[in-house]
């Protein structure tokens, strides 16, 4: 054991690395964790790090990495600890959830004096908040500062922390974030848009959705799919979906995708002839399975419905009765079942 601690500081991948794989399996903890602030390569304190998470290992010399100037073994420190849950908690005792917050702070605080360290300073920033969310340590106040932007002084932050920061968010946060998390939607990177869309849907009010797509310049149908399948639990979601045209671009998608046959059935037998119900017509055609097309049928045997509506209704069937260009059409071609698995 000795000779692989004098290994690891060996700048010989060749020496280096057997020498922490052994450790990572085999050596002290409090030992490991003691040496991991004096090694420079990341690779290196990445086999201790993972060896450390595999046997479920937390030594209390943790909190001091937590809390120390290098940012590398910080964010070390931040995965190892957020792995261990309950026995970080055990072992760290009350003084965790100060540790994790100075390792945020500190974080951030050396990501905007930028230089050199700022790569590493952005990981251990991401870090720190992964394992807050995972220990549920109480950092609201720093999270929304990440999410609303408040963090980074003029600049915009790094991707990865504010994805971070809005899964937080989404498992820890309240109704009154979700102003500062619908602006996240807008963002140039798809993870944030992704991560931000799942936040709305967790916090938010479902009725509150079809606001939120409306509000939207250029709706991203990936991130804002919680928001739909949030909304579609509600009984009068189709209506409210298929309302106005910046909601039918995004929400068609998820119910055709989700075959959600019983939206778009209220939809298509609300009476009238608006947008919103001939798209949920002709979506039944472009469904076309048996249950669509004796909807559709039914609505051709109407004698007081509106002729709008029933031609809707005409070139919807004839789509279902083809089959080409339907979806049930296609699992049929594919010999794919709805809900079935693969052996």
């Amino acid at each position: 054991t000795r000779t692989a601690l004098l290994a690891l500081r060996s700048r010989n991948r060749d020496i280096n690395r057997p020498a922490a794989s052994f450790l990572a399996r085999h050596g002290d903890p409090e030992v490991l964790v003691a040496r991991m602030s004096d090694i420079a390569e990341d690779h290196v304190r990445e086999r201790l790090r993972r060896g450390l998470i595999r046997r479920g290992e937390c030594p209390r010399a943790l909190a001091e990495l937590l809390t120390g100037e290098a940012p590398g073994p910080r964010a070390d420190a931040a995965w190892i600890v957020g792995s261990a849950g309950a026995v970080a908690r055990a072992e760290l005792g009350e003084g965790l959830h100060a540790a994790l917050r100075t390792a945020v702070e500190r974080s951030r605080e050396q990501w905007l004096a930028g230089g050199e360290q700022q790569g590493a300073a952005e990981r251990a920033w991401r870090a720190t908040l992964w394992a807050g969310h995972q220990l549920e340590v109480e950092l609201h106040d720093v999270v929304r500062a990440v999410v609303s932007g408040q963090a980074f002084a003029e600049a915009d932050g790094p991707v990865q922390v504010i994805t971070e920061a809005l899964r937080y968010l989404a498992a820890r946060g309240s109704a009154s974030d979700a102003e500062a998390i619908e602006a996240r939607l807008n963002h140039d990177q798809a993870l944030v848009r992704v991560a931000a869309g799942a936040a709305l849907a967790a916090l938010a009010p479902a009725e509150q959705a079809g606001a939120v797509l409306d509000r939207l310049p250029v709706p991203d149908t990936t991130a804002v799919a919680p928001l739909v399948e949030a909304t579609l639990a509600r009984e009068e979601a189709a209506a409210e979906l298929l309302a106005t045209a910046a909601r039918r671009r995004v929400s068609l998608a998820p119910i055709l995708g989700g075959e959600r046959f019983d939206a778009l059935r209220q939809a298509a037998l609300a009476p009238g002839k608006d947008p919103g119900r001939l798209t949920a017509i002709a979506a039944l055609g472009r469904l076309g399975t048996a249950a669509a097309s004796e909807l559709l049928a039914e609505l051709l045997a109407r004698d007081d419905e509106d002729e709008t509506a029933r031609k809707a209704a005409y070139r919807a069937l004839r789509r279902a009765q083809r089959g080409a260009t339907t979806i049930a059409g296609a699992r049929a071609r594919t010999g794919v079942q709805r809900g079935a698995t693969a052996p």
